[in-house]
Formats: C-alpha cells, structure tokens, sequence
C-alpha cells in the first residue's frame, strides 16, 4: 500500500502491549505528520473516509476495539498541512518549470499537479455537511461519508439546514466547518485567481483573512462585502479601490419618459421649499408638500400599463404612497405593525414593478438555489445511508422566472437608529450567501462559462422597517465575489420628506430592474445560441476546462445550539 500501512499497524501494536486506549481522536493528534505526508490531493477530498477506512482496517489486523470517544476529531490541521504540502509542491514545478525555459509568468497550481501525478480532479469546491463530520472537500461533495468504524470517532449533529446558522447569527466556526473552508481553496487555478497590480492575489488574502477569524463570516465563502471595514486592514487603499473600480459598471440609467416623470415631482416640490425656506410649522410644510405632489400626479395623469408599463408603474406606487400621507396612516400605525404589515402597505407594491418581465414575485418560500448547495453532499455512497433532503432558509422575496432566481429580499420591522443583531446578520452573512448561492446556480446553467460569470449580477432588497438600501452581487474576475451596497432610502413619516426620499427609491428599484433584465438577457441569449455537443459529459470536460471557472460554493455550516422549527423532508 503506497501510504505505508505497517506505520499504523506498528502503532497500534504498541498501544496494544501498553493497554493504552485506542481512539481515533487521539490516532490523529499522535500521527498528524505521518498523515500530512500520505495524504494525497485525491485523499485530502475524501480525508476522513480515508483515514477512518484505514485506521479501521489496521485495528481488525491487529484485533483491537476501538474505545467509545465522544471527543471530536480535528481535522483542520490535517488538512491545512496537506493544503502547504501542495503548495510547496506546486512552488517546486514552477521552479523546474522557470530553469528549463517554461512560461515563468504564471505560478502553478494546485490543479496542475493533479494533473502531472494524474489524479482526477476536477475545478468544482468541495461542498460537505460540516456538522456531521464527513467530508472536508470535495468535487462530488458527499463521496466522503465515515466508515461503520468511526462511528464512535464522529461528533453527531442535529438534522438542520446547513443555511440556518447564517439566518441567525455568527456562529463559532467548529473544526470541520473550519477544515471545509480551507479545503475550498484546494481547486483554485492559479492562472484563473485574481491577481491585483501589486501581485498579491484577492483569494490568498482573503484565505489568511478567514483563517484568523473564529466565528462565521462572508469571507469563509469567498465574498468579499466591500462595504465592510475589515477589508482595510487586509488590502492596501490602492488594492480596495483597484478591487472597486474591476469590471465597474454603473447601475442602469432610466428611460428619459420615467427621468422627466421625477423630474416633475422634483421641480414642484423645489418650488415649495423655495417659498417656504423659512417656515418651521411642521404641519402646514407637510400639508404645502402633499398638496404640490397630488396637484402634480393630476395633471400628469395616468398611462396605459399595455403599452407604457414603467410609467403605470410610477404613477400608481407614487398616488398609493401619497394616499397614506391623507390620513396620517403611517404616523398611525406607530410601532404596532408586523413585517407582513410592511410587506402588505408598502413593499409589495415595490415588487410589481417586474411585472412586465413576467417574474414572479413570491414571498415566504423557499430558495431553491440555497435547497440546491446545502443537498449537494446526497449521494449512494456505499458506506452509508443516503442522508434525507435538508430545508434551506426562506428569503422573504424572491424574484423567480422560470424557476431560475435572479434576486432576494429580506425584511425587518425594526425602526432602531441602532442596527438589530437580525439586520447586521441578514446584511452581512446571510443575504450575500443567498445572492452567491443564486449567482452559482445561474453559472451552471451557462457551464461555467467564465466570460458570462463575469457579466452577471444579481441583487437583494434590504428593507428594515420602511427604510431600503439595495445590494449587488457579481464575479468580476477569479473566484472571489464581489457585493456592493447602495444608500438608503426610506418611505417617511412626514410628507414633507417625500420628494427627497421616495423619488430616488423609485429610480432604484427601477435600476435594481435593469440589472435583472440584463442578467436575464445573458441567460436567454446563451441557452438559445448553445450548440450542445452529444456526448459523455466526464469525456468532454477536459475541452471546456479551460474557457471555464467553478467558483467555490457558500459555507455549509450548521451550529449544534440550532433547533429547527420544521422537521426534515426525505
């Protein structure tokens, strides 16, 4: 056996004769450089059916039982050596590589040793379920599951979606899930890593980033919030804004009909401040702005939905919001109002602004792209039974066509100056996991296909109360994702404030529009031109490797203090 089978044999004697306990817990801290050196890059993706596989077979060679042992097994520091081991090796080749006259503008990676030792391997993240300890990484993320031996080894853990931590809080990173983000880096290529002018590369750092940190954070699936402070400490000014500025794009502009619309608005309720600039009497300034904004909405009139959509749309949402100013209702409602209340007198009619591209605006269900990565480790593995279907997370929008999602939302009722725990939460963790896992589906449908990645976004509504900020998502280059913010706007108490803040809500839920549209346009325009060749798909992969990049998928991380209020469904 090539990775020396009598050492673990000769250990186990010697614990035999000494009437010293044997564990595979203890097994791994005692061997630890033993098992860094016979781990192989096939291995590390399947390292504890490996080693528990091995270290079960020596203990019936040499006819002893494993004792009972509730300690979990830390396989982090197994894989992180394996993970340098491969490194130093890939460092190595580039250097034979640059004496014998190779491309010595590139560095080599990881793939690329794979490749010369002839182990399959193929770009995808390895996706495992943490929680229950099975794989730390792998393409085929469930093809590690602990043997019948370790059963004992193996910390159990409840039956929960693997996306519920990120709903509710960050939560201390545990070994396996720790091991799992490391394992993640495993697949990136080199020469497909996003190399900024300084030469440093946006995966490295952001790997010795999230290796420091000890609980959840956007970082250990490989995003990158940019409206998060702690990414000055990691990148140098020049470094964050030549990571801004990547492939930057505006938001879509607006057609001129809706622009001359606000514009309108715009000018009349600047003709009411102009005339009252020194006029205190609250009261009376929200009545002279109600009155402008009603008197201005009349003599524009309405538009036929059939063939001026956006306009209907502006005119209607404008003369709804102006109705509540009438009677004081949103100073009535107060505090006493639920986030369906919010949803039912405000948002909703945000969402029928994508009506015309026939998008289902559904709330409370849910994401299917999220379903998708926390199932992804269910498979026949032939040591084990196939684990039942997890639940994800419901988002509380999803913008949905054709069952492909191309945005979320999550709503809040708080009207704290001071953020809620469940809003830094959704706003930090939660909201760009399901942007990225939604990006990822999306990206398989179009194979991968780097060049498209690239132009992709997608979006998420952050509504707190009657305060909305929107969030962008997108792959600019690498395998690093990239999410922005806008500001925030909010529907105010008093009419006097209306121009000034429902005006530019408007234009951005239209912009928010257009980047959908266009993202849908990719999509549509890839799958119409596809010229699918009939074959074997493991045959084929090598030819598309190359045009091709699997970004690493969002954490699955389950926090044992977690109790799900849903039972799973097989």
């Amino acid at each position: 056996m090539s990775y020396s089978h009598k050492e673990i044999v000769e250990y186990l004697i010697e614990l035999k004769n000494n009437n010293t306990p044997v564990t595979l817990h203890q097994f791994v801290i005692d061997k630890k450089e033993y098992i860094i050196k016979n781990t192989s890059l096939t291995d590390s993706r399947d390292i504890i059916e490996v080693w528990t596989t091995r270290f079960g077979r020596a203990t019936k060679e040499v006819k002893v039982t494993m004792k009972q042992d509730r300690k979990k097994v830390d396989w982090s520091p197994i894989l992180k050596g394996v993970l340098e081991k491969i490194t130093h090796q890939a460092a190595n080749v580039g250097d034979n590589n640059k004496t014998s006259g190779g491309d010595n503008n590139n560095d080599h990676s990881v793939l690329q040793i794979a490749s010369q030792s002839q182990i399959p391997i193929t770009s995808n993240a390895a996706i495992s379920n943490p929680s229950s300890s099975q794989a730390l990484g792998s393409s085929n993320p469930s093809s590690s599951r602990p043997s019948s031996n370790s059963n004992s080894q193996l910390s159990s853990s409840p039956s929960s979606s693997s996306s519920a931590a990120s709903k509710t809080n960050s939560h201390l990173l545990d070994p396996p899930a720790r091991a799992l983000f490391l394992s993640k880096s495993l697949s990136f290529c080199s020469q497909k890593k996003w190399k900024l002018s300084s030469g440093r590369y946006v995966e490295d750092l952001v790997l010795k980033f999230g290796e420091e940190l000890t609980h959840e954070h956007a970082a250990h699936s490989y995003i990158m919030c940019l409206d998060d402070s702690c990414w000055e400490n990691v990148f140098s000014e020049s470094e964050l804004q030549e990571i801004i500025d990547e492939e930057s794009r505006p938001l879509p502009s607006i057609t001129k009909n809706i622009q001359d619309i606000l514009d309108r608005f715009q000018q009349a309720a600047d003709l009411i401040c102009e005339n009252n600039k020194y006029e205190t009497d609250d009261q009376k300034l929200n009545g002279l702005m109600l009155n402008a904004m009603v008197d201005e909405l009349l003599k524009i009139g309405l538009f036929d939905p059939r063939t001026h959509f956006e306009e209907s749309w502006v005119i209607s949402t404008i003369n709804q919001l102006l109705s509540y100013y009438v009677n004081d209702s949103i100073a009535v409602m107060g505090n006493n109002f639920s986030e369906l209340d919010l949803v039912t007198k405000f948002w909703c009619y945000f969402d029928r602004c994508f009506d015309d591209l026939r998008i289902n605006t559904t709330r409370d269900r849910a994401c299917m792209a999220t379903t998708l990565r926390v199932n992804e480790e269910r498979k026949v593995t032939g040591t084990d039974e196939i684990d039942n279907k997890k639940k994800s997370i419901r988002p509380d929008l999803l913008l949905v066509k054709d069952d492909v999602e191309y945005g979320c939302s999550e709503v809040g009722r708080s009207d704290n100056v001071i953020p809620t725990k469940k809003e830094i939460i959704e706003t930090a963790l939660h909201c760009p996991k399901t942007m990225k896992d939604i990006l990822n589906r999306v990206a398989s449908l179009v194979d991968y296909d780097e060049k498209i990645i690239q132009k992709l976004q997608f979006v998420c509504f952050h509504q707190t109360n009657r305060r909305m900020k929107l969030s962008l998502i997108d792959c600019p280059r690498g395998y690093i994702c990239r999410v922005m913010e806008s500001d925030e706007y909010e529907i105010p108490v008093q009419a006097k404030l209306f121009p000034a803040q429902v005006l530019p809500l408007i234009k951005l839920m239209l912009q928010a529009k257009g980047i959908v549209s266009e993202t849908m346009q990719l999509l549509t325009r890839y799958q119409m031109s596809k010229k699918g060749e009939v074959g074997l798909r493991r045959q084929n992969q090598k030819e598309k490797k190359a045009s091709t990049v699997v970004l690493p998928s969002s954490l699955n991380f389950t926090s044992n203090n977690l109790k799900r209020k849903r039972k799973i469904q097989d």
